[in-house]
């Protein structure tokens, strides 16, 4: 992802030199469903490396994963996932 992100960041975009498009990978997880889940979600997620940020959705059971287009290394969805499971999450990608 943090290849495909870099991709996408690179692409000209419609709209002029100074914007920029990016992706976000949405993961479903039925354990997302408060505040304090959602703290470990976004914690455990931004820890691994090439993630930029991170959003959740606790009412909808999701997160969102932005991967850093200008990071070193090659983090993947499987990383993510194999993380959030560590945190004890079901996750699957939506």
């Amino acid at each position: 992802p943090v290849h495909i992100a870099s991709q996408i960041a690179h692409t000209p975009h419609m709209m002029g030199k100074h914007m920029q498009y990016a992706a976000w990978l949405g993961l479903w997880m039925p354990k997302l469903n408060d505040n304090a889940s959602a703290a470990v979600v976004k914690k455990a997620a931004e820890n691994v490396k090439g993630v930029r940020q991170v959003a959740v959705y606790p009412d909808a059971h999701m997160a969102a994963i932005y991967f850093d287009p200008t990071a070193a290394g090659d983090a993947t969805t499987a990383e993510v996932i194999r993380v959030l499971a560590e945190a004890g999450f079901e996750v699957r990608p939506n």
